[in-house]
């Protein structure tokens, strides 16, 4: 197993929203967080991959975000 592999991936049900996610990051063993993961992505400029083939920069979808948390039952988003 490599450092980005999970002995037991699933946290939650298909069928409730999710309770837990697993923070997975380069060089640090996974770690399981409360909650919804938030919704981000990563930007890396064109061109050649930089020395060391870093990631890029974590982006947050804010507007995403917002509508995921609060989660208010019964009512639509």
């Amino acid at each position: 197993m490599t450092g980005f592999e999970v002995q037991d991936p699933i946290l939650n049900s298909p069928f409730e929203e999710p309770s837990a996610y697993w923070l997975i990051e380069e060089g640090k063993q996974p770690e399981k967080l409360p909650g919804r993961r938030p919704a981000r992505y990563f930007y890396r400029p064109p061109g050649p991959a930089t020395e060391g083939g870093r990631m890029g920069t974590a982006i947050e979808l804010k507007l995403v975000n917002r509508t995921k948390w609060p989660p208010v039952r019964g009512k639509p988003r």
